[in-house]
């Protein structure tokens, strides 16, 4: 079979709308060389101008004409405008069999390699799925210049070309790359480049494609610098997340509690004769005692000892209380009023709830019944010898184990 008798396709989609606001992708794949050509599209009535655009490249560019277009029974395909365009242009159209998605087998694996490239793509460099149109573009890229074990360990574009592809241009998808600015663009105290995100390779510029997050503008330079070490969107902290989100069961830190809900608090000093606090007096300590330890210890506190800390709230509840120290040569311990206690709930246990222990479905009809005349009514020991009874209360009396 010779280049571009026998071309695959096959459409997949929909998903979520990108970035640049396309929702599928339709695959062309040339059966001698397996070089694929993949266009993105909006809706899917477009296929059939997209199709029309590829068999104009494959005349033009490669001196061929396509014979047979195999593809599924998907209405894009069968539509009146696609068929009309096959039969005008002597271009047999091969159908798969309804519910026989393994007769267009060449399609679906290719969708399936170039998903799961793309997914290794923006997972590795964290990033968002409404990048997925540059990253499925980028991925039949770089698949049209890996050697392929059914060409022999031979790129598609190899075959295709009879000369190996030049990879040395090639750049980690999704990293930091900086664009440099024209003179024209910017001013003397301008930056004289953009930090931009690197989002693969153009078909029709000899450069690479960046997109810059601030602007929302994409360029296509080839002045650019690579960071391919450092991606563009950093790994989020999944615990940070949510204490932003939940605060319970994730306490703030000591250090990152606001001043207004800390305890009032008094210098500790004897020197000092202002009621300032002092600036390195922490925050505090977590007790946690139940009411009878508390009135336990309440009898041996004195006046040179902590202020003990209120009873009130429920005895399960852990408390926070700020130690200050009493001085006896003023009057601020006659000055100062209650110490104002700070509860903090504890993160209390999920607790499921209690079930309903029923016995088995298959044990629903099972019905027990009584016995008519019990064996007892019949059968007596009276007969047997002392022997033959001490034998029996030693077997009545052996417990059968219940597991194993």
């Amino acid at each position: 079979m010779r280049c571009f008798e026998l071309v695959h396709s096959d459409v997949w989609g929909p998903t979520i709308e990108s970035f640049d606001g396309y929702k599928y992708f339709v695959t062309f794949i040339n059966d001698f060389s397996r070089v694929t050509w993949i266009y993105l599209l909006k809706f899917k009535s477009e296929v059939v101008d997209v199709f029309k655009d590829f068999h104009t490249l494959v005349i033009n560019q490669f001196s061929t004409k396509l014979k047979i277009l195999r593809s599924d029974n998907g209405t894009e395909y069968m539509s009146q405008k696609m068929i009309q365009y096959l039969a005008s242009h002597g271009i047999l159209h091969q159908s798969s069999c309804v519910g026989t998605p393994q007769q267009n087998g060449v399609a679906e694996r290719k969708n399936r390699d170039l998903l799961e490239k793309t997914r290794a793509l923006m997972i590795q460099m964290h990033f968002p799925k409404t990048f997925w149109s540059q990253g499925v573009l980028s991925a039949a890229y770089i698949i049209n210049r890996l050697p392929s074990r059914v060409l022999f360990f031979k790129s598609p574009l190899e075959v295709l070309q009879k000369q190996s592809p030049d990879v040395s241009h090639l750049r980690v998808f999704g990293c930091i790359c900086f664009v440099h600015i024209q003179a024209s663009n910017r001013d003397k105290l301008d930056a004289r480049a953009a930090k931009c995100i690197f989002l693969g390779y153009s078909s029709t510029k000899k450069g690479y494609k960046c997109y810059h997050p601030h602007s929302q503008k994409l360029f296509i330079s080839r002045d650019v610098q690579f960071e391919e070490t450092i991606p563009y969107y950093c790994e989020i902290n999944q615990q940070t997340s949510l204490k932003d989100i939940f605060s319970l069961p994730y306490p703030a830190p000591a250090d990152t509690v606001s001043p207004s809900v800390l305890p009032p608090t008094t210098s500790n000093t004897p020197s000092s004769t202002t009621d300032e606090p002092s600036g390195t007096e922490s925050f505090g300590q977590i007790i946690s005692e139940s009411e009878k330890d508390h009135e336990h210890s309440e009898p041996n506190a004195n006046p040179g000892s902590s202020i003990p800390v209120s009873t009130t709230g429920p005895p399960s509840s852990t408390r926070v209380a700020n130690p200050i120290m009493a001085n006896p040569e003023g009057d601020s311990l006659n000055k100062q009023s209650e110490l104002e206690t700070h509860v903090i709930p504890l993160p209390q246990t999920r607790k499921n709830p209690v079930r309903n222990h029923a016995p088995p479905i298959k044990m629903q009809d099972f019905v027990t019944f009584t016995a008519r005349h019990p064996i007892s009514n019949s059968l007596t020991y009276k007969q047997l010898s002392p022997d033959h009874t001490t034998y029996l209360s030693a077997i009545s009396n052996v417990r059968e184990p219940q597991n194993f």
